[in-house]
C-alpha cells in the first residue's frame, strides 16, 4: 500500500518532465528542453500519463514489496544485502514495467490516447509479445538502478542525525539524490531503450546502438539527461518520502503503536546466543498475538570477552539509544558492571548465565538459569535414585563454579557414607587420560563429570582410550547441554551415559523453530547460519524465552497504561520511569517456554523447572524421565522395560568371564576319558549347569576362570578385598558364579542378583559308631530303680498275700468236704503257693489258686492292676527300643558346641560363615568365634573338602553352608548335620558394582525358578548321584526311646499300696466279726485273741489247724464251718472224717 501511494506521488510529480525526457531521446534532431516546453502545452506534457498512473502503483508495490521482505531476513543488513535486495526488486518489476512504458512511449510521441495506442500496437504488430519490446534493454536498466537506488537511499539515511523520527527534508533529500544517482548510472542504457520501443525499425538492442552512434555520434546517450535528473530528484523524493511516512502512519495512526528497542550485549564467541536473540524478537515481531501494536527492534552491541570497562561504556549505549530491557552479556565479570548500571537506571536487565553465587538477585535483574542449589537438588536426587555404591566427581573449572554445582551431593549426609571421590582435571592442557587411569585403579565405576559442553566428546574419547568406557561404567554429565553432543561414536558400546537437558524438545515452541529453521533458516548480514544442535543450547533457549517474557510483560502491561521509552543517560542517572513495574511484573507472570514452565519465587530466582533426564542407548539420547523439585525424579512409565530389553540386546552374542571356585558340587573338573585330547580344562557342577541355562535364556556366550587365590571373598582391615570379589571389583571377571553367599558386606562391594538357592549355616559333624547290642538289653525299657521297685514290690505282696490270706478267717476251709465234722481247716495260701500266685499274675499265665476271702481278693486286684501297668508299659517301650537305634551324640546344637572346648569346630577361612561369626553380637556366636579365633592349632580350613576331611579324622565340627552338607552327607554315609540351621540366608551370582545385567539375570533366575529346571539342578546334583540315600534322615540326629523311670510307673506302686493297706484294714475287720460270733465264754479278749492270731501267722506254723467247736446255750454241739455263708458245710456231719483221710 505504501509503495502504491508512493509511486503515485512520484508519477504526479515527475510525469511531465518524463515526457520532455522522451520528445528529446527520440527526436531525429537535438532539441533543448526550452524548446520542448515551447510546443507543448501544460495538458500535453500530462499525456499518457494513465499509463504509469496506473502501472507505477503495481511497480512500486513489487518494488517495494519486494525489497522490504528481502531486508526483514536480516536485522541488521549490510550495504551489499541492500544492493542486493534493490537488484531481486527492480528485477521483480520488470514484467509489469516493460509493456507500461512501452505504451507510455508512444502515447507520448505519437499523441494519442493510451489505449487507442494499446490497441494499435496489439493489433498491427502482432500481439501481446510486441509489448515486450525493449524487454533485455529494460532488464539491463532497471536491475543495476534499483540496486544503486536502495543502497544510496539507505546510505543516505543512516548518515541522518540520530533521532527516533528522520525529518521530512532529510527524507526528501535521501529520496531525491538516490533517484538521480540511479538515473545518472543507467541514463545510456534507458536511451537505448526509449529507441526501441518508439521506433519499430530497430531489430536489436545491438543495432540500435551500433546505428545511433553511427547516425549520431557518442551524445545520444546523453541526450535528454537533463530534464531527467530534474525529473527523477523530485519524483523520488516524493515516492520515498510518502512510502515513509505511509509506513509511520500506519504504524502510529492506524495501529497506535510504538516500536520498543531491547538491547543485547553478547561477547565474542557467543553467535548462536545473538542469533537467538534477533531470531526472537522476529518471530515477536511476526506474531500477531505479541504486542500486535508494538515492533521490537535488536539493538545489539559486541564486547571483548570480560571486558568490564567495555561493556560499561555498551550498556550506557544502549541506554542512550533508549533500549526498554538490557540482555546479556554472559561473563560474570561483565555482567556484574551491566547489573549495577541497571539497578541504577531503574532498566529491567535479562540474564541466562549460571550464577554461581548465592546472592539473591538485584532488584531489576532477571535470571532465567536455575538456580545453582535447586539444580544441585537435582543432581543429588538423581544419584540418590541411582544408588552408587561409590562413584567420584571430577571437575575441571578452578573458579568454583563445578563444586558449587555438586555441592549438593557433596552435603548429604546420605551419600556422604559412601565412598566418594573429588579429582580435578589436571591444568587447562585437556589431558583427562591420566585421571581416568588413575581412577581404573580405585575401581571406580561410576563418575560425575564437569566439564564444558564443547569438551564432553573429549572427554569420553580419552575415557575410552584407557579402557573406562565399558558396559559397567555409568557417567553422569552436569552440563544441560549434553543432548547438543554427537555421542554416536559411544552409543553401541553399551556405557550408561545420562544427563540433563533443559530444553523441551517436544514443546509446541520448540517443534515450530526446528521446523522453521530446517526449512528457510534464517539469514543476516555478516552471519553464519547456526546448526541445529547450536541453537538448541540452553543458554540460547534461555535469551529465546528471556525475550519472549519480555515481550510478554509489555504486551499486558500496555493493555493497562502507557509504557513510554525514551533515552536514559549514564551521566544524569535518572531512572526509568516504568523500569521497577516491568521488573516486578516478569517475575509474577508465568510463560511456557521451550525451556520448560518459566516461574520465579519470592526472591526473583527460577527455583521451579522442569528438567528432562535423558539417557544414551543405541538409538542415541532418549528422554526416559523428568525432575521437578515436588516429585523429584519420575521415569516414564516404559522406562524400566525399556532399558531391560536394551540390556538384553546388549548382552547376546557377547562372551562374560565367569570366575568361580572348585567345591562339590558347584564346579568340578571333567574327568577325561580314554583317547580324549582336551587343550583346556572343563568343568561340570551345579553351578556350570546354571550358567548354561541363564546363557540359553539370554543369549551370551561364556568363558570359565577359577579364581586366583581360591576363596570367595573377604574384606581385610585395609578395606581391601580378595577372592572372586576382588575380580569383580577390579573388572577381571564379568560375573562370579559359585556357593557365593549373599551378605551385607559383599553386598556393599558388589551387585548380588536374587537367591538362586536358600540356606542356612549347619554343623557337620562324624557319626559315633552304633554300640553292640547288651546281652540284657530287654532290661532297658524300664530304668534299674524301676526293677528294683519292681522286684521290692513283688516280694512285698507275696508276703502281704501270705500274711493277709493267713489272718483272714475266710482263707482256711475244710480240706475234705465230704467230712461233715473236720478235725481241722486248710489255708490254700503257703508261702510256696502265694509265691507262685504272685509270679503266675507277674507273667499273665494264671494260677490253680484263687482268694476267697474279700481282703486278699482286693489285694489281688490291686497287684494285678500294677501288672497290667507295668507290663503294657514295658512292652510298648520295649517295642521302641527294638525299633530306634539309640546314639550316643556329644553335641545336639550350637548352644552345646559353645559350652565345652574338647570338640574343636571351625569354618572356611575368608568366607561368609567366617564373617557371620566374626559380626554377630549373639553371645552364643561371638563365644563361638572367640574359641575358633584363639584356638591353636588353627581351626580353620582353606576349602570345604578339607574341612570334610577333617570332620572325618574325628572329633571335629565344621561349620558350613547346609546346602553343601547335604551333599556330603548324601555322599558320606558316617558325616550328619547336627540341630538346625544357625542362620537363613541365599547364594546369587555376582556382578560388579551397579552392572546393568544384574536385574536381568535375576529375570532370568526367576525364569528358571518358575519353570522348575533349578529344582531339576539340585536334583541331579544331590540326590541324583548319592550313595547314601535318604538324605533327610541323615541329616538330623536320630533319637533313642527314652527309659521308663520311677516317675513314669510310681502310680501304679501307689495303685499297689493302697490295694495292700485296704485288704489289711479288711483282713483284721474279718477277723473281728468271726470273733464276735463265738461265745464271750469260748473266747478270750479281741486283742488277745488278734495277737494270738497273728503270732500263729508270723510263726508260719502249717497250712492247716484245728478246728474250734461252738456251742449253743443249750450246751450242745453245733455244726462247724468257715463263717462262710456262701459255703455251708450241711449235709456232711453224718460223714466220718477218716473217709478222706
Amino acid at each position: 500500500m505504501a509503495g502504491c501511494v508512493g509511486g503515485a506521488a512520484g508519477v504526479l510529480v515527475g510525469h511531465p518532465l518524463d515526457t520532455i525526457k522522451v520528445v528529446m531521446q527520440t527526436s531525429a534532431k537535438r532539441l533543448s528542453m526550452k524548446s520542448v516546453l515551447a510546443d507543448q502545452s501544460v495538458f500535453s506534457l500530462y499525456r499518457g500519463i494513465c499509463a504509469p498512473l496506473t502501472g507505477l502503483t503495481a511497480i512500486n508495490a513489487v518494488v517495494f514489496g519486494v525489497y522490504g521482505s528481502l531486508i526483514k531476513k536480516m536485522d541488521e543488513p549490510s550495504l551489499l544485502w541492500q544492493a542486493s535486495a534493490g537488484c531481486a526488486a527492480g528485477v521483480s518489476q520488470t514484467l509489469i514495467s516493460c509493456p507500461i512504458e512501452l505504451i507510455k512511449t508512444r502515447a507520448q510521441l505519437r499523441s494519442m490516447p493510451v489505449m487507442t495506442c494499446l490497441r494499435e500496437t496489439v493489433r498491427k504488430e502482432g500481439g501481446i509479445r510486441a509489448l515486450y519490446r525493449g524487454f533485455g534493454a529494460t532488464l539491463a536498466r532497471d536491475a543495476p538502478a534499483f540496486a544503486i537506488y536502495f543502497s544510496c537511499y539507505e546510505l543516505l539515511f543512516k548518515t541522518s542525525p540520530k533521532s527516533d523520527t528522520p525529518s521530512t527534508l532529510w527524507l526528501l533529500f535521501a529520496g531525491g539524490t538516490a533517484g538521480a544517482v540511479s538515473w545518472l548510472a543507467s541514463y545510456p542504457i534507458d536511451v537505448v531503450k526509449s529507441r526501441l520501443q518508439a521506433d519499430t525499425t530497430y531489430t536489436s538492442m545491438r543495432q540500435c546502438i551500433q546505428k545511433s552512434l553511427t547516425e549520431e555520434g557518442i551524445n545520444v546517450f546523453v541526450r535528454g539527461v537533463t530534464p531527467t535528473l530534474v525529473r527523477a530528484f523530485p519524483t523520488n523524493a516524493a515516492t520515498f518520502a510518502v512510502v515513509t511516512w505511509t509506513l509511520w502512519s500506519y504504524e502510529y495512526y492506524y495501529c497506535d503503536g510504538y516500536n520498543a528497542k531491547s538491547g543485547g550485549l553478547f561477547e565474542h564467541g557467543d553467535d548462536a546466543v545473538e542469533l537467538a536473540f534477533r531470531y526472537a524478537v522476529d518471530r515477536i515481531n511476526a506474531d500477531n498475538r505479541v504486542l500486535p501494536h508494538t515492533r521490537l527492534i535488536a539493538q545489539v552491541e559486541r564486547l571483548e570477552k570480560c571486558d568490564s570497562f567495555q561493556a560499561s561504556k555498551r550498556v550506557c549505549s544502549l541506554l542512550q539509544e533508549g533500549v526498554a530491557a538490557v540482555f546479556g552479556p554472559q561473563s560474570v565479570e561483565t555482567s556484574a558492571h551491566v547489573q549495577s548500571t541497571c539497578d541504577v537506571l531503574h532498566m529491567p536487565h535479562m540474564e541466562t548465565r549460571w550464577d554461581f553465587k548465592f546472592d539473591p538477585p538485584s532488584n531489576h535483574s532477571i535470571n532465567l538459569f536455575p538456580h545453582p542449589i535447586a539444580l544441585g537438588n537435582a543432581f543429588r536426587d538423581l544419584i540418590k535414585l541411582k544408588n552408587w555404591k561409590s562413584f567420584a566427581i571430577l571437575y575441571e573449572e578452578n573458579e568454583g563454579k563445578s563444586l558449587v554445582r555438586v555441592q549438593e551431593i557433596l552435603k548429604d549426609p546420605e551419600l556422604r557414607e559412601k565412598r566418594i571421590v573429588v579429582r580435578q582435571f589436571p591444568g587447562a592442557t585437556g589431558e583427562y587420560r591420566t585421571t581416568f587411569k588413575e581412577l581404573h585403579k580405585m575401581g571406580i565405576r561410576n563418575i560425575i563429570i564437569d566439564v564444558p559442553r564443547d569438551n564432553i566428546h573429549k572427554v569420553l574419547k580419552h575415557a575410552q582410550q584407557v579402557d573406562m568406557l565399558s558396559d559397567y561404567h555409568n557417567y553422569f554429565f552436569t552440563s544441560l547441554d549434553v543432548h547438543t553432543v554427537d555421542l554416536e561414536d559411544y552409543q553401541y558400546g553399551g556405557t550408561n551415559i545420562s544427563g540433563f537437558n533443559l530444553v523441551d524438545e517436544t514443546s509446541k515452541e520448540y517443534l515450530e523453530i526446528t521446523r522453521e529453521w530446517q526449512n528457510s533458516p534464517p539469514r543476516y548480514p555478516n552471519w553464519k547460519t547456526e546448526s541445529i544442535e547450536q541453537i538448541t543450547k540452553t543458554e540460547v533457549g534461555l535469551v529465546y524465552d528471556a525475550v519472549r517474557l519480555f515481550a510478554k510483560a509489555l504486551h499486558d502491561l500496555d493493555q493497562t497504561q502507557a509504557i513510554s521509552v525514551r533515552p536514559i543517560s549514564c551521566e544524569t542517572e535518572e531512572p526509568w520511569l516504568f523500569g521497577n513495574a516491568v521488573t516486578n511484573y516478569m517475575r509474577m507472570i508465568n510463560i511456557d517456554g521451550i525451556t520448560s514452565h518459566i516461574r520465579f519465587d519470592s526472591s526473583g530466582s527460577r527455583t521451579d523447572f522442569r528438567l528432562r533426564l535423558l539417557e544414551l542407548t543405541r538409538e542415541g539420547l532418549k528422554h526416559v524421565g523428568d525432575w521437578t523439585p515436588h516429585e523429584k525424579v519420575i521415569f516414564m512409565t516404559n522406562y524400566t522395560k525399556a532399558m531391560t530389553e536394551g540390556y538384553k540386546e546388549t548382552l547376546k552374542n557377547k562372551t562374560l568371564t565367569v570366575v568361580t571356585i572348585p567345591g562339590n558340587p558347584y564346579c568340578m573338573e571333567k574327568e577325561r576319558k580314554e583317547g580324549e585330547d582336551i587343550t583346556e580344562k572343563q568343568y561340570q557342577g551345579y553351578c556350570i549347569d546354571l550358567i548354561d541355562e541363564i546363557s540359553k535364556v539370554l543369549g551370551f556366550r561364556y568363558t570359565i576362570k577359577l579364581v586366583e587365590d581360591g576363596v570367595h571373598g573377604r574384606k581385610n582391615a585395609r578395606g581391601e578385598w580378595n577372592g572372586m570379589i576382588k575380580e569383580l571389583i577390579e573388572g577381571k571377571a564379568d560375573i562370579a558364579v559359585a556357593d557365593l553367599t549373599i551378605t551385607y558386606e559383599r553386598e556393599a562391594a558388589v551387585d548380588f542378583t536374587m537367591p538362586f538357592m536358600s540356606l542356612g549355616i549347619g554343623i557337620l559333624y562324624k557319626k559315633h559308631k552304633k554300640e553292640p547290642p547288651k546281652l540284657f538289653s530287654f532290661m532297658s525299657p524300664l530304668a534299674m530303680d524301676v526293677w528294683v521297685y519292681l522286684i521290692t514290690s513283688f516280694l512285698g505282696v507275696t508276703l502281704f498275700l501270705f500274711f493277709v490270706a493267713r489272718f483272714s478267717p475266710y482263707e482256711w476251709v475244710n480240706p475234705h468236704p465230704c467230712v461233715k465234722e473236720p478235725e481241722e481247716l486248710k489255708n490254700n495260701f503257703s508261702m510256696k503257693n502265694t509265691l507262685w500266685f504272685t509270679i503266675g499274675c507277674l507273667m499273665q499265665q494264671g494260677c490253680d489258686i484263687m482268694p476267697r476271702s474279700l481282703s486278699t481278693r482286693v489285694l489281688a486286684a490291686s497287684w494285678w492292676f500294677f501288672i497290667l501297668i507295668l507290663v503294657s508299659s514295658y512292652t510298648a517301650n520295649l517295642a521302641a527300643f527294638l525299633t530306634v537305634e539309640r546314639m550316643v551324640n556329644p553335641i545336639e546344637s550350637a548352644e552345646d558346641l559353645s559350652k565345652q572346648t574338647k570338640i574343636p569346630y571351625g569354618c572356611v577361612k575368608s568366607g561368609s560363615t567366617e564373617a557371620f561369626f566374626r559380626n554377630s553380637n549373639f553371645s552364643t556366636y561371638a563365644r563361638m568365634w572367640s574359641f575358633m579365633e584363639s584356638t591353636r592349632p588353627s581351626v580353620f580350613v582353606e576349602s570345604n573338602a578339607k574341612g570334610v576331611e577333617r570332620v572325618k579324622k574325628g572329633d571335629y565340627a565344621y561349620l558350613m553352608e547346609s546346602t553343601s552338607i547335604e551333599y556330603i552327607v548324601e555322599r558320606e554315609c558316617d558325616l550328619f548335620q547336627v540341630g538346625a540351621l544357625l542362620d537363613s540366608k541365599g547364594y546369587g551370582i555376582a556382578t560388579p558394582p551397579d552392572s546393568p545385567y544384574r536385574s536381568i539375570m535375576s529375570d532370568a533366575i526367576l525364569k528358571l525358578q518358575e519353570d522348575g529346571k533349578l529344582h531339576m539342578l539340585k536334583e541331579r546334583w544331590w540326590s541324583g548321584k548319592g550313595k547314601c540315600g535318604g538324605g533327610k534322615e541323615t541329616q538330623k540326629v536320630q533319637g533313642s526311646a527314652s527309659e521308663l523311670g520311677l516317675a513314669n510307673v510310681g502310680g501304679v506302686f501307689v495303685v499297689l499300696a493302697a490295694g495292700s493297706c485296704i485288704a489289711i484294714i479288711i483282713c483284721i475287720g474279718e477277723f473281728i466279726w468271726k470273733m464276735k460270733n463265738i461265745p464271750r465264754n469260748e473266747r478270750d479278749h479281741i486283742c488277745v485273741e488278734l495277737l494270738r492270731e497273728i503270732k500263729y501267722v508270723i510263726c508260719c506254723y502249717g497250712n492247716t489247724r484245728p478246728i474250734r467247736k461252738v456251742h449253743d446255750v443249750d450246751g450242745g454241739a453245733v455244726q462247724p464251718g468257715n463263717g462262710l455263708p456262701f459255703m455251708p458245710l450241711t449235709g456232711y456231719q453224718d460223714m466220718n472224717k477218716d473217709v478222706y483221710s
